[in-house]
């Protein structure tokens, strides 16, 4: 990849072109799963997506996710550690960015208080421990009005203990 600071546009174009040939899958390949799942798709459409000549609706990245088998974040941001371009004039760190997207951490000047509100219940366990933020203290910042079901929270942890083990 060049120096050049990519848009998510721009990394979903790349991401699902390279992510359909470490399947290793044509491009017939994956039209062919996109039809499987109730979308009809021809390869000029795919190309044109891959070659960054067509954008694709919030839709298709989820339906293309999919069919690929990978997580949306991962064709949307880079996999490199280059800055990713989210606007104009908003470059971020690709780390920061995933984290973001994620639901950890808000972005460079976010009001934490209006991000952690809107961060579902049952995953804000995680958000705390992957944030760096304690669970006290995001509770404080979305009001202290709702507090989390216990076995929720030790469900979550679990669960997202499993999966660190699972990518070690």
């Amino acid at each position: 990849m060049s120096n050049q600071v990519e848009t998510p546009g721009q990394a979903f174009a790349r991401q699902v072109r390279e992510s359909r040939e470490r399947k290793p899958w044509s491009q017939e390949q994956l039209v062919d799963r996109l039809r499987e799942m109730g979308v009809e798709w021809d390869r000029a459409t795919l190309a044109r997506l891959e070659a960054g000549k067509r954008k694709a609706s919030l839709d298709e990245a989820m339906l293309l996710a999919a069919a690929l088998g990978v997580s949306p974040q991962y064709l949307f941001l880079p996999r490199s550690n280059e800055p990713v371009q989210l606007a104009p004039n908003l470059t971020v760190e690709v780390r920061l960015a995933r984290d973001w997207v994620r639901g950890y951490t808000p972005l460079n000047e976010a009001d934490e208080r209006s991000f952690f509100t809107e961060v579902p219940d049952d995953q804000l366990a995680a958000a705390a421990a992957m944030g760096g933020f304690s669970l006290e203290t995001l509770l404080k910042l979305r009001g202290g009005a709702q507090e989390l079901v216990p076995d929720t929270q030790a469900e979550y942890a679990r669960g997202m203990v499993e999966r660190m083990r699972d990518d070690s």
